[in-house]
């Protein structure tokens, strides 16, 4: 599982090729890919910020404080007492974010989740519904990862940590 730092890392290699599409892809025949890395970026920024904050999330009875979506991913997979199907990495992240929506009276997991979930949506119409690339709307999907990775560094620091 990696750490803040290393997720932060991926997330900025990840949104660099984002850009690269953005800059190189004329006529854009690969919106498809510009989506699925924001959305990636999206999974990394909050992995680092899940891995300061360890929000605590209770999916299938098995209540946790999550450092990463894997970690109980791995565990509701290895624990024979679920009965599938069982909840995946991206599953877990939504939920965790669902759950955990109300902080000190702030609503930023709820805007986290609002915008991750639509970019999960959009990334999953491209790998897996074969949407037109010509059809997303770069500038809200763009916009949406923006928001997510703000939100997440300030829920970050509002916790008192941080990672480089």
């Amino acid at each position: 599982m990696g750490t803040c730092k290393e997720h932060k890392k991926q997330a900025f290699h990840n949104d660099e090729f984002r850009k690269f599409i953005v800059r190189h892809d004329r006529p854009a025949k690969y919106n498809d890919w510009y989506v699925t890395t924001s959305f990636y970026s999206a999974v990394h920024y909050i992995e680092a910020m899940f891995d300061v904050i360890e929000p605590s999330v209770t999916i299938e009875g098995v209540s946790e404080t999550v450092k990463h979506s894997d970690q109980l991913s791995n565990k509701l997979f290895t624990d024979v007492t679920i009965k599938p199907p069982r909840k995946t990495a991206h599953a877990i992240r939504l939920q965790t974010l669902k759950e955990n929506s109300e902080l000190n009276g702030k609503s930023v997991f709820s805007r986290i989740y609002i915008g991750y979930n639509r970019l999960y949506r959009e990334a999953q119409d491209g790998i897996y519904n074969f949407m037109n690339p010509e059809l997303y709307n770069l500038v809200s999907i763009g916009s949406r990862l923006d928001t997510v990775s703000k939100l997440c560094s300030e829920l970050t620091t509002f916790k008192g940590g941080s990672c480089k």
